[in-house]
């Protein structure tokens, strides 16, 4: 019984996590073409918003990870969610990376639109 509370635990609190990564890899997948130099400093305005959620839901990420490190011996089939510890590591490390890369793109918009 003590396990099956924290797999729930787990699930509920990975829920959001999930849903917000979802979300900011599918707005990362969109592909973007700037006109403009005010164009790409909305971008770059707008993607801070971004970089600055990731410190939160890394706060996140950790909370799911330790509520499965307080029970000894859990099972690792957690009947709430399908999401394991490591899809979720692996998703952020990915997700970390796309960001990185969004940053970079967008900075180069930036400096290229200055150039002109």
């Amino acid at each position: 019984e003590e396990h099956d509370g924290v797999h729930l635990e787990y699930a509920k609190s990975v829920t959001p996590l999930i849903h917000w990564m979802e979300q900011t890899e599918e707005d990362l997948r969109e592909k973007l073409v700037f006109q403009h130099k005010v164009e790409t400093e909305a971008a770059i305005s707008e993607f801070k918003l971004v970089m600055d959620s990731m410190a939160t839901y890394f706060d996140e990420l950790d909370n799911c990870l330790n509520i499965l490190k307080q029970s000894d011996n859990l099972p690792t089939d957690n009947p709430y969610t399908a999401v394991t510890p490591e899809n979720l590591n692996e998703r952020w490390q990915s997700l970390s990376k796309q960001i990185a890369e969004r940053n970079a793109f967008l900075q180069e918009q930036l400096e290229f639109h200055r150039k002109k």
